[in-house]
Formats: C-alpha cells, sequence, structure tokens
C-alpha cells in the first residue's frame, strides 16, 4: 500500500505533518501526550490519536482535547495493538509530507518536529529523521539519555554507519539505507523521536 506524500504544491489546505499517537487505557497520562504536540512550533500539522479499544476512559479524555483544538482528530478502533493503531492513522484520508510517531506515554519538547522537518527539508536524500531522547522515571529523574533505543534485550548493532548527525541533535537516515536498516533492526531509534 502506498501513502500519499505530495509535492508542496499540493498540500497548501492541508497539513504538512502528520502526528499519529496511538493510545490503549492511558487515560491518566494521555493529555500530556497530545499537549506536547500541540504545543510544537512547526506551523502545519495535524494530531491522529487513535484509541485502540480502551476500556478506561482514555476515548472520552481524547475527545475532550479534540472539542478545544481543531487539529486533534480521534479514531476509535476495536484493540489491534499500537502497529494497527498506528496503521490506522496513517491510512485516514487526508494529505499529508510527513508522519510523525508519538506514543501516548511520551511527550516531545518544543521545537521537535520544527526541527525534524527542517532538517528533511535542507537534506533531502534522507527519508527519516530522529532526535535524542531521555527516559525519565516517574519521580522525574532521567534514567537514561540517548538517540538510539541501545537499552532492548535483543543484540545488534546502536549505531547505523550511515546515520548524519546535524545542527540541533537531529539525525538523518539516507532513503539509500534506511529501509535495510529498518527490516535488519540495525537501526533502532525511540518511536517517539
Amino acid at each position: 500500500m502506498t501513502y500519499p506524500f505530495p509535492n508542496k504544491a499540493d498540500y497548501r489546505m492541508t497539513p504538512t505533518i502528520r502526528v499519529v499517537i496511538p493510545t490503549y487505557n492511558r487515560a491518566a497520562i494521555v493529555r500530556e501526550a497530545i499537549a506536547s504536540a500541540t504545543r510544537q512550533t512547526a506551523p502545519d500539522f495535524e494530531v491522529v490519536v487513535v484509541d485502540d479499544g480502551s476500556t478506561d476512559n482514555s476515548l472520552q479524555v481524547c475527545h475532550e482535547l479534540a472539542e478545544a483544538d481543531s487539529r486533534i482528530r480521534v479514531i476509535s478502533q476495536v484493540n489491534g495493538g499500537v502497529a494497527c493503531a498506528r496503521n490506522t492513522a496513517i491510512s485516514q484520508q487526508g494529505d499529508y509530507e510527513y508522519i510523525a510517531f508519538l506514543d501516548s506515554d511520551d511527550t516531545w519538547e518544543a521545537g521537535h518536529l520544527e526541527r525534524a522537518v527542517s532538517a528533511l527539508e535542507l537534506h533531502k536524500e534522507a527519508s527519516l529523521a530522529f532526535g535524542l531522547c531521555k527516559v525519565i522515571d516517574p519521580l522525574g529523574i532521567i534514567e537514561k539519555r540517548g538517540a538510539m533505543d541501545c537499552f532492548e534485550r535483543r543484540p545488534a548493532p546502536t549505531t547505523a554507519p550511515s546515520v548524519q548527525s546535524i545542527k540541533q541533535n537531529v539525525f538523518l537516515v539516507p532513503a539509500s539505507v534506511c529501509r535495510r536498516y529498518i527490516v535488519r533492526s540495525e537501526l533502532r531509534i525511540w518511536m517517539s523521536s
């Protein structure tokens, strides 16, 4: 299946970026994730939240936020897992040039989307951009910092040789190697970064 990635001239009336937030039973924290998305400085984006069959009041919280901000769209589906929820959000009607993933238990720092899109615009050879992350415990203590998901149990290289670091801690992956790295698990970035 292919998804629409129009040329700049084609999306003047539609968001440039689709922020995808899957959620399941995260009523207590999903508000924070969505708020971090809507506070982004990028001028042109929409937020698509997919409630993946939550049994708590996550869906209600998401609808309340959508009523207050027209950039937020909420979709509800039967529980199918996080990958299914992401695919549901991506496949919704609408034209966009970039997809940005944000898990419902994560938050973005201000300017994240703007820096990532600026990097991709300046480096047309790249098909993926990501940034640094912090793993913070419930007390607010930073446990880990980094760019790669090198804390997983299965062994794999934590860096890919063609990943380019540019200003403002944004990393680019060239289109020529992106698929190979991801399929072989040679590039395991934090999804929300």
